[in-house]
């Protein structure tokens, strides 16, 4: 009994530890989604300035302009 408890220890340190790697993880994902979602937003009003406000068709590549 006493091994076994021993045992239970030690596997709950390590999903203890792998838990906290992944709330790590989890973080490192929400900031850089952050970031790419900024950047995203940056091109998008750079896209704008240029060619103004339309339409793209992403099957066909043809950007039609907002009257």
């Amino acid at each position: 009994i006493t091994l076994e408890l021993g045992r239970i220890s030690i596997e709950r340190a390590n999903i203890e530890r792998r838990v906290a790697e992944l709330d790590v993880f989890e973080e490192q994902l929400k900031v850089e989604l952050v970031t790419v979602q900024q950047q995203e937003k940056a091109i998008a009003n750079e896209l704008v300035v240029k060619y103004g406000q339309g339409a793209l068709n992403p099957e066909t590549g043809i950007f039609t302009p907002q009257s």
